[in-house]
C-alpha cells in the first residue's frame, strides 16, 4: 500500500502549505532573500519570529569568551 507523495517544488507550491503559512521568505543579512519553513506551533494564537541563522562568525567574542571562562579551546 502506499500513498501519494509531493516532490519539494510540488510542497512549496501546495495551496494548503501557502494558506498554513509553512513556508516564507526572510531577507538574509547579506540582502538577498531565502525561503524557510516555519515550525508547525502558534503560541497565544502567533507563530514565532523566524530568522535566519548567523553567519559563520557571526558571534566570536561570545566563541572566545566561553572558552576562555571554561578553559577549553574551540575548534578552529
Amino acid at each position: 500500500m502506499s500513498a501519494p507523495w509531493q516532490a519539494m517544488p510540488e510542497v512549496l507550491d501546495d495551496p494548503q502549505v501557502t494558506a498554513n503559512g509553512y513556508v516564507t521568505d526572510v531577507e538574509h543579512p547579506s540582502g538577498q532573500d531565502i525561503t524557510l519553513v516555519r515550525a508547525p506551533v502558534r503560541f497565544d494564537g502567533r507563530q514565532p519570529e523566524l530568522r535566519p541563522a548567523p553567519e559563520a562568525a557571526a558571534h566570536p567574542k561570545r566563541c572566545y569568551w566561553s572558552s576562555a571562562t571554561t578553559g577549553r579551546k574551540s575548534a578552529g
